[in-house]
């Protein structure tokens, strides 16, 4: 070599270059050491800068390569072989050995974040409501954490910012929940972890369907009433009535009940709307359900009797036949009286009845009909008035012999007659006191006097 000069070295490990020079006068040596400190360490977090081999041992039988940028963490070395210094580094993806250090660059690792739900990575189930512990744990690089942030889906009170080290937080989902969180270190790098909490679903609530067949009824409707009911998801149900007079007994959990007249069965002629409830009870609670049958009072019965077609009064002159005729509805029976010179009964709820002879006088029917539901009477009348007749009194009267109105000058005579088939006696009226008129008179007359009568 050159008596002088300058040469570029790479000692990996700790070297002395000797230099000797050998001249006239004999030989000189020279030495310097140089002291090689590691470029790596154990736990040192790397990224390759090439395509890089990866081998069993150092120098020794070749695993495979890492592309350029893999990363990984440094757990072994360093092994001066062959003119290199080697690392063990576990890569992030496989596979992992033995590497040359002038092949990768020491990188800030990433933050970490662990979080556990019960000391479970999750998920985990619980039922609803119950107590979960949360804790988590995010070692600090050499770059220090902020606070982390926490959040949840569905959102909770969990969602605030968290120290990095916590311990036994408590939640209580009662849905299913994802909880999270993500820390950030100083050069901006995060890491993110969450755990699941399932919900074990709550039995569901019984299903009752219920119905009533029909959903009305009458006093002394002839038709049963049918309850009729069906269950899911229940274990037992309890029958009422409101009001109690009609209450019943749901005898399975799937079935129909007929009714009868026992005191625990729906009675057929209820005379109460009256709400029958079905309340049924499992795992998931109770459910009630009510059916309501309508109690709807009956009409009154009606009744009508009429005298030849007419429901009266009536106004008849002698002779003229004269015909009654009734009807009615619901009834039992009825019965038919009457006041008045002619005759006349009834012991059907219809009929119709030809009076005897030629009726004559001031006559009333009355028809009574015995309503059963109602439990009452109903009855209706019929007048009927014949003029004329056997042994009817006719009077007749006239004025100077016109059956008026008349009109006279005063003092001018007036002649009053009058006849009548009348045997007993006769009375006038309507005329000034003290006129001798507004006395008892004969049978047939005449009646003389002035105007001014």
């Amino acid at each position: 070599m050159p008596t002088q000069g300058s040469e570029i070295v790479y000692p990996t490990i700790n070297t002395t270059y000797t230099i000797t020079c050998i001249g006239a006068g004999g030989n000189v040596s020279k030495s310097v050491t140089v002291t090689s400190l590691p470029k790596f360490s154990i736990g040192d977090s790397i990224k390759t800068t090439a395509l890089l081999n990866v081998r069993s041992t150092a120098n020794g039988t070749m695993l495979g390569t890492q592309p350029i940028n893999a990363q990984g963490i440094i757990t072994a070395g360093p092994v001066y072989i062959a003119g290199f210094n080697w690392w063990n580094i576990d890569y992030v993806n496989t596979p992992d050995g033995w590497s040359v250090e002038h092949y990768f660059i020491k990188t800030t690792p990433a933050p970490t974040v662990n979080l556990k739900a019960n000391g479970s990575d999750g998920p985990i189930t619980v039922n609803p409501g119950t107590q979960v512990l949360l804790d988590w744990n995010a070692p600090a690089n050499t770059n220090s954490y902020t606070p982390c942030t926490t959040f949840s889906s569905p959102a909770s009170s969990w969602s605030i910012l968290r120290p990095l080290v916590g311990t036994s937080v408590p939640v209580s989902p009662t849905a299913n929940t994802t909880y999270s969180m993500t820390c950030t270190d100083s050069a901006g790098k995060s890491a993110t972890d969450s755990v699941v909490v399932n919900i074990i679903p709550p039995a569901p609530a019984p299903t009752v369907n219920f119905s009533a067949n029909p959903t009305s009824t009458t006093k002394g409707a002839a038709n049963n009433l049918v309850l009729s009911y069906s269950t899911k998801d229940a274990t037992s149900c309890t029958a009422s009535a409101n009001p109690a007079t009609y209450e019943w007994t749901a005898s399975s959990l799937n079935g129909n009940i007929l009714t009868g007249l026992t005191s625990n069965s729906p009675i057929a002629n209820q005379q109460q709307t009256t709400t029958y409830t079905l309340a049924c009870s499992g795992p998931g609670g109770t459910t009630s359900k009510g059916v309501v049958v309508q109690y709807i009072t009956p009409a009154l019965a009606t009744t009508d009797i009429k005298a030849n077609g007419s429901d009266g009064p009536l106004s008849l002159t002698y002779p003229t036949p004269v015909t009654i005729s009734w009807s009615s509805s619901k009834f039992m029976g009825c019965t038919g009286s009457y006041t008045g010179s002619s005759p006349w009964g009834a012991n059907t709820i219809s009929g119709s009845t030809l009076l005897p002879g030629n009726p004559s006088g001031n006559m009333t029917f009355t028809i009574s009909c015995y309503d059963t539901l109602a439990a009452k009477y109903v009855s209706d009348t019929v007048s009927v008035s014949v003029t004329g007749g056997p042994g009817a009194v006719v009077v007749d009267v006239q004025a100077n012999y016109s059956d008026g109105p008349i009109s006279l000058q005063p003092g001018q005579l007036a002649v009053i007659d009058w006849r009548t088939n009348s045997l007993g006696t006769c009375r006038g009226s309507g005329a000034p006191s003290g006129s001798k008129w507004n006395t008892i008179l004969a049978d047939n007359g005449q009646f003389l006097d002035l105007a001014n009568i």
